[in-house]
């Protein structure tokens, strides 16, 4: 086969592969959306800012009309909520069982 050229199982494959790729972004906002359920609204929203759309927290804070460090905060808190979730709070905390 030539460079460029691609055969009917190439195409097959690449349907596959969109295919997977869909249906991890679909598991992957079942998941996000699980998660922003289960923690109180600032502390989910702040997650998502920093996490998903890389804002720092002096922009969230002014974004939002907080007082400094109060992103700080909140962040701590969503973070700890967070790794309750997945069942990691002893660890992330730093304690030993």
């Amino acid at each position: 086969m030539a460079y460029g050229e691609m055969g009917s199982s190439g195409s097959k494959n690449s349907a596959n592969i969109k295919k997977d790729i869909s249906d991890m972004a679909i598991d992957a906002r079942k998941e996000i959306d699980k998660i922003i359920s289960r923690l109180p609204s600032d502390c989910s929203s702040i997650l998502i800012d920093i996490l998903g759309l890389e804002k720092g927290l002096q922009l969230i804070e002014r974004e939002r009309g907080w007082p400094r460090r109060s992103a700080k905060l909140v962040l701590r808190i969503g973070l700890e909520q967070l790794a309750k979730i997945y069942g990691l709070s002893a660890i992330a905390t730093g304690l030993t069982k």
